[in-house]
């Protein structure tokens, strides 16, 4: 028996030829009318010029998860189950034969999705997609970082796809928060995969005395991701105080999923479900450079001492996730869900609305668990930092030191925060070079690489131009990741930054003044943003 569906071996198969004029909406009609969101995974296929698809019959006892599953329906039912369970997998070239496969690559690997239909003895049947992972959207703007590289057994082959786990609920043994919690988890989980019966444990689902059917908390989703290995940042919109403005939820999502972290979206429903909230997992995002909002938010709307700098994630327009009621891969516009509006002229104070509660509920945003400061945070503090060092007089200026300071005094600086260990960003130093091809000396890189596996928080310095059109920078802020921060920015956090021509390191505090040295870099230019190993685009 083998631990997980996707790896099972089968000896029989089916080879369809899926170009045109074959018909998706035909096949699903025929065999699968129940499985809505199967429509929306062949879609993705066609998309991808897929021309080929593998049909497998699976056994319920072949695989650890899917024997699991069928225990806990019988004994929520204390009926017996009839499982039936197929493998569609997708490939971009033509199967006129089993040899054929056997001479697929990787890349001519599209994907799979996994179709269980179970009924109870005299009871319900539901059918649904039990697991799938699809190749990314083609879109170049489409950024997912941190995807797990899955194994997959095709008619006895192996096949390798990137990507996050798709799953649906099946509304008995789990629900949206398992399916949601599973995709989180598996960033973390040291199996590389998280199955509903160890999150039923967690949490005291026995499927007797309580079941599944009223869903999960969020208490309960925190633990369970936590138990897989996760940091989670959680931040509550259903029940604030009116006195407090919190940062906008979309902050929280978008601090993890830019280091390669999912997050946890949870909203409360318009339609009269029990309980009246969904939760869906988020893991990418979308970037378009002709964005206008970083221009107008200082241009026209927040002019003033209220803005320091320009967050990175104004240039996002969706969030990536799954839904498990809809289908995968979905863009979601970043401001298509809201919190609770807030009335701060009521004249007994602020007070938040009555009657639109049908806004998001909060947000988990996951991190390592040797992480201890949030992206939200690291951002603030990263500014911080930088303005203190902008007070310090320069041995020898440059041109891009004088248009830095030029972008900051006009509240126009880009910082975007993205956690790496110091051996990633002693890579990064590795293999940047400004317009003239100067590079960082390798005393500084040789320093970097010595702390290893440590967790950073870099947070990159740019100006509009340079960073939307040409993804470039002309420096970063490094804070130790895993030190807890104070509120009176002692720099106890503070490895180094790098600026137009120098490193600069903290020296001391004189009399509450921060004191630093700079060393000098032969990088006075700008240089390509720092870009994950395991990103897709």
């Amino acid at each position: 028996m083998v631990p997980w569906a996707r790896e099972c071996s089968v000896a029989d198969c089916k080879l369809l030829a899926i170009d045109s004029p074959f018909s998706n909406f035909r096949f699903i009609d025929q065999n699968f009318p129940d499985v809505w969101p199967l429509r929306r995974t062949l879609s993705q296929v066609r998309a991808r010029r897929g021309r080929s698809m593998v049909i497998e019959r699976l056994d319920s006892t072949q695989a650890r998860d899917l024997s699991e599953e069928n225990e806990d329906i019988e004994k929520l039912f204390s009926k017996q189950l009839q499982s039936d369970i197929w493998r569609l997998s997708f490939f971009t070239k033509p199967l006129p034969n089993k040899q054929a496969l056997e001479q697929m690559k990787d890349e001519d690997f599209l994907g799979y999705a996994i179709v269980k239909n179970d009924s109870v003895a005299g009871g319900p049947d539901v059918s649904r997609i039990y697991e799938s992972v699809m190749a990314p959207s083609r879109h170049e703007n489409n950024f997912i970082h941190g995807a797990t590289n899955w194994t997959v057994t095709v008619a006895g082959c192996q096949f390798h796809i990137s990507g996050y786990l798709y799953a649906q609920q099946n509304g008995w043994t789990n629900c949206c928060a398992h399916v949601a919690c599973r995709t989180a988890a598996v960033r973390f989980h040291q199996n590389g995969d998280m199955p509903y019966r160890e999150m039923n444990r967690l949490v005291g689902i026995d499927h007797t005395s309580r079941t599944a059917e009223k869903g999960l908390d969020g208490g309960e989703m925190v633990r369970i991701l936590e138990s897989a290995g996760a940091r989670c940042e959680v931040a509550d919109y259903q029940n604030l105080q009116p006195s407090f403005k919190p940062p906008m939820y979309q902050k929280y999502l978008y601090g993890s999923i830019e280091s390669g972290y999912p997050a946890i979206l949870c909203f409360r429903t318009l339609i009269g479900s029990d309980p009246p909230y969904h939760a869906i997992p988020v893991f990418g995002h979308t970037f378009n450079e002709d964005m206008w909002v970083p221009s107008a938010s200082w241009c026209y709307f927040e002019v003033g001492a209220g803005i320091r700098y320009v967050p990175s994630e104004q240039w996002l327009c969706s969030f990536l996730g799954h839904d498990d009621n809809v289908g995968s891969n979905y863009c979601i516009p970043r401001y298509f869900l809201r919190t609770r509006p807030r009335c701060d002229t009521w004249p007994a104070g602020p007070i938040l609305c009555q009657v639109e509660p049908d806004c998001v509920a909060h947000v988990i945003a996951t991190l390592p668990k040797n992480v201890t400061i949030s992206a939200v945070t690291a951002e603030v503090i990263g500014a911080e930092y930088l303005f203190r060092i902008r007070q310090e007089q320069l041995v020898e200026s440059n041109d891009w030191w004088t248009r830095l300071e030029t972008y900051a005094v006009q509240n126009k600086l880009v910082l975007r925060p993205v956690l790496v260990t110091a051996s990633e960003y002693a890579n990064h130093l590795r293999h940047i070079e400004d317009t003239e091809a100067k590079a960082i000396q390798n005393e500084i890189i040789e320093w970097v690489a010595q702390f290893s596996d440590n967790p950073l928080w870099m947070v990159e310095l740019s100006v509009p131009e340079l960073f939307s059109e040409n993804r470039r920078k002309l420096g970063e802020v490094l804070l130790w990741a895993d030190r807890a921060t104070s509120t009176n920015r002692d720099f106890s956090n503070f490895m180094v930054a790098r600026v137009p021509g120098y490193f600069v390191f903290f020296t001391g505090l004189n009399f509450s003044k921060a004191e630093f040295s700079f060393l000098p870099s032969p990088v006075k230019g700008h240089v390509a943003l720092f870009e994950h190993k395991i990103a897709t685009l």
